[in-house]
């Protein structure tokens, strides 16, 4: 027989039962329902070929039932069928005088297709429902002091049968709420499930969980039993309980916003840590400069670099003010530039109000009474100014163009 499930049970159930369980580390776990009146016992095992896996007794104390496994151990020969197994039991038990089988044979309860046998033992009887699987056989006993009780005690017991499942326990937690996911179904930690034993399963936790519109949980490791896995998607193997915890940490969004410039910083980060923002302090824009003046928002601030703490979802946002310092330079630099050219037209209407006098030339009248080997040709005879070369009137002392004194 091959069971393979997942069971989540709550402790307490509403028909006055309650989930019991009880495993042999590497050997085999068993969860089931046992009525909540009843009493457990101290189990009394004989391992390596038999454990008791549970022992229960009524108030009035006139019946118990218990529940044995029987591993199949590797030098052993393995039952062809669940009756040869019950033909086991019936020799072992009927080794015991004064006993008698009183019926026998296949009965279904539940899920499950078994063998029962009913056998006398006075003063009441023994009612066995015999199991087998690829890891063993199993045995319910119900033994009752009296037989009248055969009718109400019948009923719990294959509740029980009907209930029993072999498991290993699995118990997962998180640190923050965030739901896992075990074999590709989705498991709301904390909780208890009952897998099937010898089985490989995958765990898989999300990378991130939005908790809110800026608040997320991001994945951080597994813990299985004592050791440690990093990976987000994981396998355990169920060879006893496994506690399995997932850790996450919590992250805020930090926002920051500008009208100008770059900012580097803005993102998620771990709670309690500090966020590094910086800004570049000017941009231009023309003859115009904007200018980082401060921090508005969740932080307050003159400093272009900061960091700010984050124990909750921020935004911030750069105040800039508009420089016109520029401008006024460039005003500055073109009245100057006025102010030259206007001079220097200004001195050119002086020179075009006083124009240059035309040369002269004096002719004096040759000598005649000198010998005509001496005579000489007539010179002109001119006054330029030393200084700008404009000729002069014999009348003038001053160079009307330049004002220097003539000689």
């Amino acid at each position: 027989m091959t069971i393979l499930f997942s069971l989540t049970m709550p402790p307490v159930k509403a028909d006055g039962y309650k989930r019991y369980y009880n495993e042999i580390p590497s050997v085999m776990g068993a969860v089931l329902d046992i009525p909540m009146e009843w009493k457990t016992q101290s189990l009394q095992s004989d391992p390596p070929t038999a454990y008791d896996m549970l022992s229960i007794q009524n108030p009035e104390g006139t019946s118990q039932i218990d529940l044995y496994f029987f591993p199949l151990l590797s030098y052993m020969t393995p039952y062809e069928s669940v009756q040869e197994f019950a033909q086991t039991v019936k020799q072992q038990f009927m080794k015991t005088p004064n006993r008698w089988l009183i019926s026998e044979g296949p009965r279904s309860v539940g899920d499950y297709k078994g063998y029962e046998l009913v056998i006398g033992s006075p003063p009441g009887r023994l009612i066995f429902f015999l199991l087998k699987e690829e890891r063993g056989c199993w045995a319910f006993l119900l033994a009752m002091y009296d037989p009248k009780k055969e009718s109400t005690e019948r009923p719990i017991l294959e509740k029980m049968i009907s209930t029993f499942r072999p498991a290993f326990r699995v118990t997962l937690d998180v640190d923050w709420p965030v739901n896992l996911k075990i074999d590709e179904k989705e498991e709301k930690p904390p909780t208890a499930l009952y897998l099937s034993p010898f089985k490989y399963y995958s765990l898989e936790a999300p990378q991130t969980s939005l908790k809110e519109q800026r608040t997320r949980f991001v994945f951080e490791s597994w813990s299985v039993n004592t050791r440690v896995e990093s990976d987000a998607r994981i396998r355990i193997y169920t060879s006893e309980s496994i506690a399995v915890k997932a850790f996450y940490r919590l992250e805020f969004k930090l926002d920051v916003l500008s009208e100008y410039g770059t900012v580097e910083g803005a993102g998620w980060y771990k709670e309690s840590s500090d966020a590094k923002v910086t800004l570049t302090p000017v941009t231009i824009d023309g003859l115009v400069m904007q200018k980082f003046s401060h921090w508005e928002g969740d932080f307050p601030g003159t400093d272009p670099a900061i960091a700010v703490k984050m124990d909750a979802p921020k935004t911030i946002k750069a105040v800039w003010r508009t420089d016109y310092s520029n401008l006024y330079m460039m005003g500055a630099l073109l009245a100057a530039l006025s102010v030259g050219l206007a001079l220097v037209l200004s001195k050119r209407r002086l020179v075009a109000s006083h124009p240059k006098t035309p040369k002269t030339t004096e002719v004096y009248p040759q000598q005649t009474t000198q010998p005509a080997s001496k005579q000489v040709h007539d010179q002109p005879t001119e006054r330029k100014c030393l200084d700008c070369g404009n000729v002069l009137e014999k009348s003038e002392d001053y160079c009307p163009n330049c004002g220097k004194k003539w000689g």
